[in-house]
Order: C-alpha cells, then structure tokens, then sequence
C-alpha cells in the first residue's frame, strides 16, 4: 500500500498508480475511493483518518477497500499519525507548539507518545537488543550493589 500523497505522480499529468497492482492508470479510468485508516493524516482534500485508494479495475479496489475495512480503527494510532506528521514538518519543537499544531489535546498528545513506544518495543530487533540491555543492567547493578533489594515502594534501593 502507499500513502496517498505517495501515489500521485506529479510530474505526469494525468496518470494514476494502482494501489493494489502498482500498474500506470489514466486518470480517467482509475477506480477511487475514500476508506477509513487510522494511520493516514490529512494530505489534499483528505481528512485526518481518511486515505484515498486508487486501483486500476472494480476487482482490485474491491480487494483494497475488503483489506481496509478489516483493519481496526485505532484512534491512539491515528494522534500518532498527526503527531509524527507533524514532527516531520517542523522538526523538534515545544509540546505546547505541538499541541497548536496538531489540535491534539494533552491526554491525546501523550497517548500518541505511548502508542509510538509501544511499537518501538514491538520491534523485534529493538526488542531484543533491550531486553540484552536491560539483562546487563540488571547484572551490573548486582554486581556493584550485591544484593538486590526493593525498597517499600518497589524501586531498588541502592540504584542511581
């Protein structure tokens, strides 16, 4: 699949790509249709949480819009599409910019935050290596404090 700002060819008047096949449609003849996606900001005439498909026949954007319609509407991962759209276009910036720039509120802002962590952790490459970190952590911190300890509230006592 590509995003719909992808699949557009700019600099050929006209021409479609379909999304399913990949193969050159005149515009005319393409198949379009507008599905709900949680991952999809806003581009041209699309608003947030909406993408455009684009196939060259009846058969494949049956296929797409079917594809699209199984995929569950997630609204932590649509803030996190704004918020990544958004850090994409202005670069690092202050949260309360961010929150004027994406309309998000604090509570959505900070979910968008935690939905990005979670799919970093999902990684099964990232998640690997931390688990390596945190396994060194855990046997440095015994071999420079001993025991291993926890204190009332849970935390380790002794640890940085």
């Amino acid at each position: 699949m590509t995003h719909p700002d992808n699949h557009r060819h700019r600099d050929i008047d006209g021409i479609e790509l379909c999304d399913l096949c990949g193969v050159l449609i005149p515009e005319p003849e393409a198949y379009l249709y507008i599905v709900a996606d949680s991952s999809a900001t806003a581009r041209d005439a699309l608003e947030h949480g909406e993408r455009l498909l684009t196939a060259c026949s009846w058969d494949h954007l049956e296929t797409l819009v079917i594809a699209y319609e199984q995929r569950p509407f997630d609204l932590e991962e649509l803030w996190a599409s704004i918020l990544f759209e958004t850090h994409r276009r202005l670069g690092p910036t202050t949260t309360e910019h961010l929150l004027h720039a994406t309309g998000l509120t604090p509570h959505q802002l900070d979910r968008a935050h935690h939905w990005h962590l979670h799919r970093l952790l999902q990684h099964p490459g990232h998640q690997q290596n931390a688990s390596a970190e945190d396994d060194t952590r855990k046997e440095e911190d015994q071999d420079s404090h001993g025991d291993d300890h926890t204190d009332q509230d849970g935390g380790r006592s002794g640890a940085a």
